[in-house]
Formats: C-alpha cells, sequence, structure tokens
C-alpha cells in the first residue's frame, strides 16, 4: 500500500526547524554580544578604579618629592649663606652666632633628608603605568608631550639656578630680615632663618606647581574621560 502521506516540504522545514533555530542562534549572538559589551564596560570600570588609585598614589610621591626637594633647597641656600658670609654678615662682630646656628641647621636638614631614602619620591615611574592603563595612543597624544616639557625642564636646571639666585637676592634685600639675621639673640636668627625657609617654601611650591600641573590636569582628564 502506497505512502499517501505528504512528503514535508521546504516550506515545513524552513518553518517549523530552521527559522527557529536561527532565532535561537540570533538569540545566543545578541546574548553574547550584550555579554562581552557589559564585561568590557565591568573592566573599563576595573581599570579606572586602578586608575584612580595610582594617579593618587602619584600624587602622594609627588608631594614626598617636593617636601625633599624644598627641604635640598634651603639647605643649599643656608650652605650659600655660610661660604659667601661676608656678603650677609659684613661688618657684623658677632658673624660667628648665626654661623653656628646655620650649621645647626645643616646638619638637622642634612638628618632630614636622609630620612627620605626610605621614602619613595620617584615619580616617574608613574608614567610607565598611566601610558599602559590610558593606552599608548591616548596618553602618547595627550600627556606625553606635557611629560616632555617636566622632563626637558628638570634636565636644563637652568629655571632652578635661577629660583634659587632669586631667593638670595630677596634675602639680601630684606632689611628686616638682614637685621634679625646679624643680631646677636638667638631668637632673632632662628626667626630670620624660618623666613628664609617660607621664601623656599612659596617660591619653589609656586614653580612645581606651574611645571606640574598641566600635566596633572590632563591625566586627571583623562581618567575622568576613560
Amino acid at each position: 500500500m502506497e505512502n499517501t502521506e505528504n512528503p514535508i516540504g521546504w516550506y515545513e522545514i524552513t518553518k517549523d526547524i530552521i527559522i527557529p533555530l536561527l532565532g535561537v542562534i540570533s538569540t545566543l549572538v545578541i546574548g553574547i554580544i550584550i555579554a562581552l559589551i557589559i564585561k568590557n564596560k565591568e573592566r573599563k570600570a576595573k581599570v579606572k578604579d586602578i586608575l584612580i588609585d595610582h594617579y593618587m598614589d602619584y600624587l602622594t610621591v609627588r608631594t614626598s618629592a617636593v617636601e625633599y626637594e624644598i627641604n635640598s633647597t634651603i639647605k643649599e641656600i643656608l650652605l650659600e649663606i655660610k661660604l659667601e658670609s661676608d656678603a650677609y654678615f659684613k661688618g657684623n662682630a658677632n658673624w660667628h652666632l648665626p654661623i653656628q646656628i646655620i650649621k645647626e641647621r645643616l646638619e638637622e636638614l642634612g638628618e632630614r633628608l636622609k630620612n627620605f631614602e626610605s621614602i619613595n619620591t620617584n615619580w616617574s615611574i608613574y608614567t610607565y603605568r598611566f601610558a599602559f592603563l590610558l593606552g599608548k595612543n591616548s596618553y602618547f597624544k595627550d600627556a606625553l608631550p606635557l611629560e616632555n616639557n617636566i622632563t626637558e625642564e628638570l634636565i636644563s636646571s637652568s629655571k632652578l639656578v635661577s629660583i634659587k639666585n632669586d631667593i638670595l637676592e630677596k634675602i639680601k634685600k630684606d632689611s628686616e630680615l638682614m637685621n634679625e639675621l646679624n643680631s646677636s639673640d638667638s631668637d632673632k636668627i632662628n626667626r630670620a632663618l624660618n623666613k628664609i625657609y617660607g621664601i623656599v617654601t612659596a617660591d619653589y611650591n609656586q614653580y612645581q606647581f606651574s611645571l606640574f600641573n598641566p600635566y596633572n590636569t590632563k591625566l586627571a582628564e583623562l581618567i575622568n574621560e576613560y
């Protein structure tokens, strides 16, 4: 007896098998794409958290570096005053008193600078981390030129020499400070030296701010936009 049932046609195969299968595949593909998007967002969120942590660490190290450099500059200024005593204690019969106090301050500064040996002041290692995490294209385009400006300025050291010379001139021109420095009263001498510390700190901070602020600001913008 012949089989009178109609054979399954292409339409039925398409309708009952292929189309549902395509629907399942499409759902899977869309699900995979969504999962990848979510995963990428999660990855970027994690990287951004790492970037923020590195940026905060970088600022901490920069603060330590500036503190070290300020103390080092103060030491150089006091050493210059001590070596060029004729220019600062001319006609002072008690010149030995401020010189002795300056020697004590130099010893204190020397000990303070030794303490920085155990503190990380190397901020440059963070530039490699920022380049890696932000992506070389982004970092090289926007941040690297500013980093190079800092490097060139620090290598030349001409600005630092100029700052130190300006500070020494400020000291000589400050009659009140010079009078206290040449006093026979140790309290007044120490007050004058504290003023010198203040001058160095203010001038050096201003120099560091103008040098690093463009780079620091650009880094913050790139991290915020990541």
